[in-house]
């Protein structure tokens, strides 16, 4: 009697964890949602500067680089349908919670008052044609943390003659790693804050 009692409460031991991991599952998903941050700096530098620094890819990693971005192995400007103001890059991020790379569309925007408008937009489910497209064309996987995400990152004279920048990055997290959201919004919060003291070397 006592070892079939002692069975029958590692049983419900067990539902009772399969149970609590259903419960927060759910509670992650309903936790999915927009986090966002935004930030702005002020630089001597000149908008051109600016951009040179940001789209400097082969010297921007997480360590032995000029430039330093957190948790960044990698991040390559691809050749395809590659131009001035238009293309793709992958990135490989050095993440404990997930083995992520992915591919970004970065467009550049001059306006006519002197602005310089860049969007950082992450190919999410939408785009999967032009994924595979790219998965067969460079070898490289698209296997992103977020369902989606854009950093918007523009440029304007600010007062005696310096530059302002304005950063914007909006995530869309879903699922288990939508219980992180305080440490994905340090995060976004320590990526922005790094590029700006990269800009001001």
């Amino acid at each position: 009697m006592h070892r079939i009692r002692t069975h029958s409460m590692k049983s419900r031991t067990k539902v009772a964890g399969a149970l609590f991991f259903m419960i927060m599952l759910s509670a992650a998903v309903a936790l999915a949602g927009h986090l966002k941050y935004s930030a702005t700096h002020i630089t001597s530098k000149s908008p051109e500067a600016v951009w040179k620094v940001i789209t400097a890819y082969k010297d921007i990693c997480d360590k032995g680089c000029k430039y330093g971005r957190p948790d960044l192995v990698v991040v390559k400007r691809l050749s395809y349908k590659s131009t001035p103001t238009s293309w793709y890059t992958w990135s490989q991020i050095d993440s404990t919670l997930k083995d992520v790379r992915y591919f970004t569309h970065v467009t550049i925007e001059r306006t006519n008052d002197g602005h310089i408008i860049g969007n950082n937009r992450q190919l999410d489910k939408s785009n999967a044609a032009l994924i595979e497209k790219l998965e067969k064309s460079t070898g490289l996987k698209h296997r992103p943390a977020f369902d989606s995400g854009n950093t918007r990152t523009s440029t304007s004279t600010a007062a005696n003659g310096k530059t302002k920048i304005s950063v914007l990055v909006t995530l869309q997290a879903s699922g288990i790693l939508a219980m992180w959201e305080g440490r994905i919004r340090k995060k976004m919060a320590e990526n922005v804050n790094r590029t700006f003291s990269n800009i001001d070397k």
